[in-house]
């Protein structure tokens, strides 16, 4: 199967994701407990006027945290899935986040996004979907200032 074969099976797939399952295994507070650490990470990352980039960011569950931090002043969340990055659209403006929140609706492997334009790179729960790991670090790598 060629990478753009597999690009159409993975955006058909997580499109239907949202209409079958729900915002709501993404949602689920129970998961933000456990993602604790990472989290913790995270913060020690950010700095005043941080721009992060979250690759694979679906329906919000890092993106939501990150706009949530008074020190980020953008997020560009990434994902292959229009419908999840729809709901993470009103999920944002509902919360009063929707200016500082851009989406990008491509592959993380290739995202067109300016070389050296963001400061927080993050692709939490994501790699293992992807065709090409080696692609998507090096593609973080080219974005990151």
């Amino acid at each position: 199967m060629n990478d753009e074969t597999m690009e159409r099976k993975q955006t058909s797939f997580w499109n239907g994701w949202l209409a079958r399952w729900g915002a709501h295994h993404f949602d689920n507070p129970a998961r933000r407990h456990k993602a604790a650490p990472f989290f913790d990470r995270l913060e020690n990352l950010l700095r005043p006027a941080s721009v992060v980039l979250d690759l694979g960011a679906g329906t919000g569950f890092v993106t939501m945290e990150c706009l949530a931090d008074p020190r980020v002043a953008r997020v560009i969340a990434c994902d292959l899935s229009a419908e999840m990055l729809d709901h993470l659209q009103r999920k944002a403006e509902k919360r009063g986040f929707g200016e500082r929140l851009e989406l990008c609706c491509a592959d993380a492997a290739s995202t067109g996004i300016e070389d050296d334009s963001v400061d927080v790179v993050v692709a939490y729960g994501m790699l293992h979907e992807t065709a090409d790991c080696a692609a998507v670090i090096r593609e973080a790598g080219r974005v990151l200032g």
